[in-house]
């Protein structure tokens, strides 16, 4: 689907494209453990979502996949005062090992076997560690989800953007305006 000729109204944020859902279903989790927010598990980010592999919890086995981001520490100050989360451009993104194996090293996705009930290394899914582009596609396993049809975009084209100064109030400008003296009369142009 194409979507063009959007109007923004004026806006102090920053441009977000919400493309659908977030990710946030249940999964079932790579252990027993029943513990609230596991360490070490299918994801990384909104780990409330992971549900011990255990008989007793109804599975939901990873469907999906996506990245889970590393995000500066300082933020991002709106002129309303809110500060919001920004990408580290540096270091975008977290790599979860719990999501992959390392077989003769080489990287494998996991995949759930439901006769076992549990993940297994799916060695017809390598991963390729890092190219000449810089592409790592383990970046693109930080959680798990467990719901097939996560929304995607792609060519995303974000152009013909005006941005433009805060709007000043009339005392904002009296008070910033050079007390220059006013011409009187005629003046030769």
């Amino acid at each position: 689907r194409l979507v063009t000729f959007v109007f923004v109204p004026p806006s102090s944020s920053p441009i977000f494209i919400r493309i659908g859902n977030r990710g946030r279903y249940p999964v079932t989790g790579n252990s027993a453990d029943t513990a609230l927010n596991p360490s070490g598990n299918v994801r990384l980010s909104n780990t409330g979502w992971v549900l011990p592999d255990d008989a007793r919890w109804t599975s939901y086995p990873a469907q999906g996949y996506m990245p889970t981001y590393n995000y500066d520490a300082k933020g991002a100050t709106m002129s309303n005062g809110v500060t919001v989360q920004t990408v580290d451009q540096d270091d975008p993104v977290r790599q979860n090992p719990a999501n992959y194996a390392e077989v003769d090293g080489r990287f494998y996705a996991y995949k759930w076997d439901e006769a076992a009930g549990q993940y297994v290394v799916d060695m017809d899914h390598e991963l390729l560690p890092a190219n000449a582009d810089g592409v790592d596609e383990r970046d693109y396993y930080g959680d798990a989800v467990g719901y097939p049809e996560l929304a995607d975009a792609y060519n995303i084209y974000v152009g013909n953007v005006t941005i433009t100064p805060p709007v000043a109030t009339l005392s904002d400008v009296a008070k910033a305006a050079p007390r220059t003296p006013q011409p009187t009369g005629k003046m030769k142009i």
